[in-house]
């Protein structure tokens, strides 16, 4: 049998395992408690960067590549999290989001001015990048299909006034409803012949 020889643990002072008291030797203070999970990197200042350089046309993925930058899932965290919506990181980030159509759009023709015989379909391919990115950050603005839509108040649907009219019909007597829908027929005659 072959022996294994076993690794001896070091011992740290103040590391003892017990709850160390203020001012006992070579023990450290107790620290205050820090709330649970993991610490948030995204600060101000590197929220005011990402939304900054968003707004100039630069992609999410290209600004986080960036040193000291966070990664991805903890931006997307940021911006579902409370967190990200009491600093107004949220607004910031969709405002500069609708920037960054404007900015794109602009920058469709400076892109298209460059095109020469040999990079045609290079630019080309930059134009159409441009445009349909623009297009699904802002598709009421850039987007291709202009749907009419007849909407009632706060985007409802439109209400016909049928109960006010029904009332007012079960009001008449059948002499006044008579009377009223040989109105209506000549109504609808006379703008027929003129229509």
């Amino acid at each position: 049998m072959k022996k294994t020889k076993t690794k001896k643990q070091k011992k740290v002072p103040g590391k003892s395992g017990k709850i160390s008291q203020p001012g006992n030797p070579g023990e450290k203070p107790l620290e205050e408690k820090r709330p649970p999970g993991r610490p948030s990197v995204m600060t101000r200042e590197i929220e005011d960067k990402i939304c900054e350089q968003i707004a100039m046309g630069k992609s999410l993925v290209k600004i986080l590549q960036a040193k000291g930058m966070p990664c991805y899932m903890t931006v997307c965290r940021h911006l579902k999290d409370t967190e990200g919506k009491e600093s107004g990181f949220c607004e910031r980030y969709a405002r500069a989001r609708e920037d960054q159509a404007e900015y794109l759009a602009d920058e469709v023709v400076d892109v298209a001015d460059t095109a020469n015989a040999i990079n045609a379909n290079a630019v080309r391919l930059r134009v159409d990048a441009r445009k349909w990115k623009a297009a699904k950050l802002k598709p009421k603005v850039y987007g291709d299909n202009h749907n009419v839509r007849h909407t009632g108040p706060d985007g409802g649907p439109v209400k016909i006034q049928a109960e006010k009219i029904l009332q007012s019909i079960a009001k008449m007597t059948p002499e006044q409803r008579k009377q009223r829908l040989e109105e209506l027929r000549s109504k609808d005659a006379s703008s027929a012949k003129t229509g």
